[in-house]
């Protein structure tokens, strides 16, 4: 039987470590074990679940995740191995056997606590595999969507808020069919709040994955687009009836 067993280890400086950093590290480890989990078994919905068997908090942190399946008559395949090796091939600037593209980005948001927050590495082990993940899976993530950036606009309802790591609206395109994640700054975030189910442009740096846009890195105007986004006074007015603006700002636990 499968062991489905993975031992995550985070180095970090100072005796306590960013909560929104070390969920990050859980939730996306996790994430891409139950996404590999339905790429292996072929199945919509994974067949295990995770859970965390054994920890240490102690300076580096470590905890053990472990696969436990949830029907007794369930497929029961190698997880944690195959995400190690397609972890190994990005880290050494290869092509990743199993990973999706959503995986791969799932790789990439697992690795961006690097070097912040005071996280100086993490190393992950299964029973016969070790690897360090490092940004240049980041790196090779972006070189096999093909990403590049450009100086554009686009629009769109904007749908969702939140202040959850960085600040950020998401804008749901309609010529693309996407959803287009927009970093803000605080004040913009503020100006977001009146305009939430409204139609906007958004103007700023674009960056471009599978020739899509992808995420807004800069945003430079956060626009109304419709006559009823703003009142004869030019001033804001209130979209969100008698809900107080701040109340769509979402956090960690609307995640």
């Amino acid at each position: 039987m499968p062991a489905n067993r993975l031992t995550i280890t985070v180095d970090h400086d100072g005796p306590a470590i960013a909560l929104d950093s070390f969920l990050t590290v859980i939730t996306e480890a996790v994430g891409l074990l139950r996404s590999m989990d339905c790429v292996k078994a072929k199945t919509p919905r994974p067949n295990m679940r995770w859970v965390i068997s054994a920890i240490s908090m102690h300076s580096p942190i470590q905890f053990t995740v472990e696969g436990i399946a949830l029907k007794a008559e369930g497929p029961l395949v190698e997880i944690v191995d195959p995400f190690m090796q397609d972890v190994t091939r990005l880290e050494a600037g290869g092509k990743p056997e199993l990973f999706t593209p959503d995986m791969q980005d799932g790789a990439k948001r697992l690795v961006s606590v690097l070097g912040h927050h005071g996280i100086r590495g993490m190393r992950f082990n299964s029973d016969s595999m070790e690897v360090r993940p490092t940004q240049r899976i980041a790196a090779r993530v972006d070189e096999l969507a093909d990403a590049y950036f450009e100086i554009g606009s686009i629009e769109g309802r904007l749908e969702v808020l939140s202040v959850h790591g960085q600040d950020c609206v998401k804008v749901w395109d309609a010529r693309w069919g996407c959803g287009v994640r927009c970093l803000v700054s605080d004040s913009q975030l503020q100006e977001a709040t009146f305009l939430l189910r409204k139609r906007v442009s958004v103007r700023g740096r674009i960056r471009h994955e599978h020739h899509r846009p992808k995420e807004v890195t800069d945003v430079f105007a956060l626009i109304p687009l419709g006559e009823d986004a703003f009142a004869d006074t030019g001033e804001p007015i209130n979209l969100s009836g008698d809900q107080e603006p701040a109340d769509y700002l979402r956090g960690p636990e609307d995640e």
